[in-house]
């Protein structure tokens, strides 16, 4: 006996409820994982309207093709659109405050605390910046884990907000 047997002759709306379960559980997820799958039952539901006589197992072998199809399309769309600035410094705190401006809170021999937005942060001067005293305004340049990298900022380019 043939295992998707129990497929022919379904209604096109048991498709439609298997593309809506797949869509509740990819709002669940959040993975963009089963956008594919959920268009190709949709799409499974538009074709048996159309060949309501269509085999189980070709309805698997299409349904598998097409989410296969979809997610890779959906996935490289997602890659292609997404904000790699935003992916990348998303869940790094140290890359999000480059260009933010701070006051020095201490500094010796290269290394010391800065103070953004009432936070303090280890920093490192670049070599144009040591000598560095309390109260001396800089701009971060680089993040290298959670030290940043910072340089003197003069008083012309000192701003008095830290964005």
């Amino acid at each position: 006996m043939n295992a998707f047997a129990i497929l022919e002759g379904i209604s096109p709306w048991w498709w439609v409820a298997f593309a809506l379960m797949l869509g509740a559980l990819e709002m669940i997820s959040l993975a963009f994982f089963l956008i594919g799958p959920a268009l190709a039952a949709l799409v499974m539901s538009v074709l048996l309207v159309f060949m309501p006589t269509m085999p189980g197992t070709v309805q698997v072998a299409l349904f598998a093709t097409i989410s296969v199809a979809l997610t890779f399309a959906f996935q490289g769309l997602r890659h292609r659109l997404q904000d790699d600035d935003v992916a990348h410094g998303l869940n790094n705190r140290t890359a999000q405050m480059i260009g933010r401006q701070g006051t020095v809170i201490s500094f010796a021999h290269g290394r010391g605390t800065v103070e953004i937005d009432g936070v303090h942060w280890r920093a490192a001067a670049d070599p144009d910046a040591l000598g560095l005293k309390a109260g001396a305004m800089v701009q971060v340049a680089a993040a290298e884990g959670s030290t940043l990298k910072v340089s003197r900022l003069g008083p012309e380019t000192a701003s008095t907000s830290s964005h």
